[in-house]
């Protein structure tokens, strides 16, 4: 099952300006991007096995803050889902580190692709540290097939490549229907930064997204 969205309100709003209002966090493991912002934190993580046929990905959100290094968050499905595929869990940040924690392994995961079920008092739970911040939009996902563009001033030039629908990336700046984003390839961990039609992209924690895909 695909995300589905109501159209009208949801390219409204992303045809409306956008302001790069939250901070991503981006980690020495290139799979897990989160950002941080009046919302809470939000994130996901997508990896393959670039050999074997493994595959972990999931979405996340703040749900509650339980102390300043310890956070409760809620995690679903990429791809959409229902309300029993939505996994609790928590966040531990502490000397510049994250590890993240679910009750269950979300579908595909607990295998070469990512394990998410120590805490930091189990021994060798997966670290991941951050490495910088920077400003963007804020978490998206492809809706539909979309072209890679190139930008020279205000014009945008199609170049060799494109994204799926399912695709996670991060929308770092929009200009006029066009946001540039940045995407890591879950098996290759490749990053490519290019501008894609903004009517393409959706919010995958904006409620509409989230009703619909129950």
């Amino acid at each position: 099952m695909k995300f589905q969205f109501f159209w009208a309100p949801l390219l409204a709003c992303l045809l409306a300006p956008a302001a790069a209002n939250e901070t991503v966090i981006v980690f020495d493991h290139p799979h897990l991007i989160a950002t941080t912002s009046s919302k809470g934190i939000r994130g996901y993580y997508n990896a393959q096995h670039q050999i074997l046929h493994f595959s972990c990905s999931f979405l996340f959100k703040e749900t509650s803050r339980q102390s300043d290094s310890t956070i409760a968050i809620n995690s679903f499905p990429i791809e959409g889902g229902t309300k029993e595929d939505d996994v609790p869990g928590r966040i531990w940040e502490r000397n510049g580190e994250w590890i993240i924690q679910t009750d269950e392994p979300q579908a595909g995961c607990g295998n070469a692709a990512g394990t998410f079920n120590k805490g930091p008092d189990d021994d060798h739970p997966a670290r991941y540290a951050i490495v910088k911040k920077i400003s963007a939009i804020g978490i998206r996902v492809v809706l539909r097939t979309t072209k890679l563009n190139d930008k020279s001033g205000s014009a945008f030039k199609e170049q060799k490549g494109f994204l799926v629908a399912g695709d996670a990336v991060v929308a770092l700046e929009r200009h006029d229907s066009h946001t540039r984003i940045r995407y890591v390839h879950p098996a290759t961990s490749r990053i490519t930064t290019a501008w894609v039609n903004t009517g393409d992209l959706g919010d995958p924690f904006a409620p509409s997204a989230k009703n619909n895909s129950q």
